[in-house]
């Protein structure tokens, strides 16, 4: 079903969110920003954990703001799990179905359903100690779809793993939802996470929404400069030094950042001669960073560049002085 809030807000001591989310019917929208930007906050009004001072939450038609938790026919997936430990995996995932009053063929029906959908077949009788974090985290998600909920809360359920699971299980929760096409928000700080799963992010900060769209939208058209800071690595540059104007910057990206001996600035071209002040080897490509006493810009290059530019053997105790090239038409001038 399509989720709507309208004028919702919740006020705290020290803390006020005032955000509206939108997620249409069958869309997974990421709720994304630091810690204490009020991700979480709206995931629990949305799920009647916390009662809002101000608004309305509609699923589909239905209005859903008075009632509580468990009349709102949402699935809830937590980042610590949350399973039943004294409960077998295929009673952690029959609870909301017992609790529907299912009968027991259809419940053994869909567990099983569920545990092929999850990859765990064959699983049905351990117990959650006997389980991995990942495998853990999949149940999890069975369980909360079980009942076949209108729509589907995830709150930072991969921050727990490492790196190499978290995109495995990204990439499972995204062809799962898909594939049942159940409307899901889902909360997360992690900036590819979300670039990855999502139809679209709501980026946040103070409890306000900052900028909302897809992610190509977002990565390749910031808003602002919080957005253009949190949505991948960025340059920005001032290009307004003006007394009193607002500040406004040139926005770029380091991967579309070339590197000169020599200035190529022209109509097409932006160029800023800057102290080399590291070169980082990350695999595929390095990381080149100039500085200068106002700013610093990061760019890309191959082994090609640095053998062109007699860099290769950088030293921070002699560091060259280079150009920092971008093409006009991959720049953007946004506001702070």
């Amino acid at each position: 079903m399509e989720l709507t809030t309208r004028n919702l807000k919740r006020r705290f001591a020290d803390f006020s969110f005032d955000a509206d989310i939108h997620a249409a019917e069958g869309e997974l929208v990421c709720l994304l920003g630091p810690s204490g930007c009020g991700k979480t906050t709206g995931l629990q009004l949305i799920a009647g954990i916390l009662a809002p001072d101000q608004g309305s939450i509609y699923l589909g038609q239905r209005e859903i703001t008075a009632l509580p938790p468990w009349k709102r026919n949402i699935g809830l997936v937590f980042q610590d799990y949350a399973l039943f430990p004294h409960m077998t995996v295929y009673e952690n995932i029959a609870y909301g179905l017992r609790q529907q009053g299912a009968s027991k063929y259809s419940i053994t029906s869909r567990v099983e359903e569920l545990l092929d959908l999850v990859e765990l077949p064959g699983y049905s009788q351990r117990r959650p100690e006997q389980l991995s974090g990942g495998e853990k985290q999949r149940v999890a998600l069975a369980r909360a779809v079980a009942p076949s909920p209108a729509l589907l809360l995830l709150d930072e359920p991969l921050s727990a793993l490492d790196a190499r699971l978290r995109t495995q299980l990204r990439r499972e929760i995204r062809n799962i939802q898909k594939r049942i096409g159940l409307t899901t928000i889902y909360v997360t700080h992690d900036q590819e996470e979300a670039l990855s799963l999502s139809d679209r992010i709501i980026v946040m900060q103070n409890g306000t929404i900052q900028q909302s769209g897809t992610p190509q939208e977002l990565y390749n058209s910031p808003l602002n400069e919080f957005v253009a800071r949190f949505i991948g690595n960025s340059n920005l540059v001032p290009c307004n030094t003006q007394a009193g104007s607002d500040r406004e910057v040139y926005f770029f990206r380091p991967e579309d950042t070339r590197i000169h001996a020599c200035s190529t600035e022209s109509s097409d071209t932006i160029s800023f001669q800057l102290t080399l002040k590291s070169l980082e080897y990350v695999g595929p490509y390095y990381i080149l960073e100039g500085v200068n006493q106002e700013y610093s810009v990061r760019a890309h290059a191959n082994e090609g560049d640095l053998t062109r530019l007699h860099i290769s053997d950088f030293s921070p105790e002699d560091p060259p002085q280079l150009w920092f090239c971008i093409e006009r038409s991959k720049t953007k001038i946004i506001s702070s």
